[in-house]
């Protein structure tokens, strides 16, 4: 290795370990949930890491098992280490084992002794303060975005709200329950944009700062301009179905006709979050789980939206991947769209790296959040950390071993990554 460019990366790695992080993006319970859940050394290894043993051939009956908080270590042990063996060398199972090693003493699972020994130290350590603990004091994290409707009371997280199932109106079902969310009663389109309004604003009467749509996971990303004449029509449907009272509750509409009405109301939804300065965030790329159509989530169809909305703030989810180019240049061209790197790291730090190298070239530095755990188990998020960390700043000390910038520079760089963009964007 390059003497050089390893000292210059030392460094730059002993600069970020000490600045204080704004975590973009987590999906963590409340920490007294937490501390309810009966847990052992398998849910180091769940969110992500089940995703790739089930790409690894795991079947349904065993996958129960392994998620079974009551069933013996002994048994899911037997289970889980054939496809362990498969995934550990992976980047998802990297980063739960470097928060292993870190909270409880060991970097990897060899025998059930091990399975057994990390189960004892996960449960003694399941107790109030577990979240000050690996997230304040032991990744320095100053606040962190949860993607939760769970607002719970709290100084240190801040929280971006989905209200996708608000636009995807299926039945009257559907909008019996949305309108019991927003309140009142909706006979009408123009009455129920109206209090998605109001209930946009009590979100940010209560600190919400963004709102993230999800429409990735089952359709695509295109958006289209739809007349309102053409959307109340559908939804009068919605409003007064016809037949028998034991049939309108489920009576769906037409499969188009759920996109069309969704189209319209989601850019209904924008122009309320213009108005209110909400940051609107974007699935794209990757979808977790297993058996996603990934075409639905490419970003290029987004522009319409970047274009038309111009005042509003969009934050691109997981950077697109794989489309991490056609991304950038979305970034590169509109200034009001912007980056997050969160999950990316873990999917793969080879491509992260590749594409930091791209994008630094490219992109201005207050253009992508550097960091986002995106974890549901709080341990993870060390180990997401590390990893980030260590990609940033091979890219940054790569470009500083060319020339292409000072140290100085590529610790500005480090700072707006892991702290200012995040904070100027959702925090002003």
């Amino acid at each position: 290795m390059d003497t050089k460019l390893f000292s210059i990366y030392n460094d730059l790695l002993a600069f970020a370990n000490q600045i204080e992080i704004i975590d973009a993006h987590e999906h963590l319970p409340e920490e007294s949930k937490r501390v309810k859940m009966l847990v052992d050394f398998s849910t180091l290894f769940s969110h992500y890491c089940i995703g790739d043993m089930i790409a690894a051939g795991m079947n349904n009956d065993d996958l129960k098992v392994i998620q079974d908080p009551n069933q013996s270590i002994e048994i899911k042990w037997k289970i889980f280490s054939p496809y362990y063996n498969l995934i550990k060398n992976g980047s998802y199972c990297r980063s739960a084992r470097i928060a292993m090693n870190r909270f409880y003493g060991k970097f990897d699972l060899t025998d059930l002794n091990d399975a057994i020994d990390i189960t004892e130290q996960i449960r003694q350590s399941n107790k109030p303060g577990i979240y000050k603990k690996i997230l304040e004091d032991a990744c320095r994290i100053k606040t962190a975005f949860l993607f939760t409707n769970d607002n719970f009371q709290s100084n240190f997280f801040k929280f971006v709200d989905t209200i996708d199932h608000l636009c995807y109106l299926r039945n009257l079902d559907d909008l019996l329950k949305a309108s019991d969310e927003i309140g009142g009663n909706h006979y009408t389109l123009t009455n129920y944009v109206d209090s998605l309004g109001l209930y946009l604003k009590q979100k940010v009467d209560r600190k919400v700062k963004g709102i993230k749509f999800t429409c990735a996971y089952y359709r695509n990303l295109d958006f289209q301009q739809v007349p309102t004449a053409e959307a109340d029509r559908i939804f009068n449907k919605l409003s007064a179905p016809s037949g028998l009272i034991s049939d309108r509750l489920t009576k769906a509409i037409s499969n188009e006709d759920v996109i069309i009405l969704q189209d319209y109301l989601i850019r209904r939804v924008l122009e309320h979050c213009e108005q209110l300065g909400l940051v609107v965030v974007f699935h794209t790329g990757l979808q977790a789980g297993n058996r996603n159509n990934p075409q639905n989530a490419h970003p290029g169809p987004l522009w319409h939206l970047f274009y038309n909305y111009s005042k509003l703030n969009f934050v691109i989810l997981h950077c697109g991947l794989p489309w991490l180019d056609e991304t950038a240049m979305l970034a590169k061209s509109y200034p009001n769209v912007f980056m997050d790197m969160a999950w990316v790291h873990i999917i793969s730090p080879e491509l992260s790296v590749r594409a930091l190298n791209t994008w630094i070239d490219m992109i201005p530095k207050n253009k992508i959040f550097g960091f986002g755990g995106d974890y549901m188990v709080v341990e993870k998020i060390y180990g997401h950390l590390c990893m980030a960390k260590e990609n940033i700043c091979w890219a940054l000390s790569e470009k500083v071993a060319n020339g292409i910038m000072s140290e100085s520079e590529a610790c500005s760089w480090i700072e707006h990554l892991f702290y200012i963009n995040a904070k100027n964007i959702y925090l002003g």
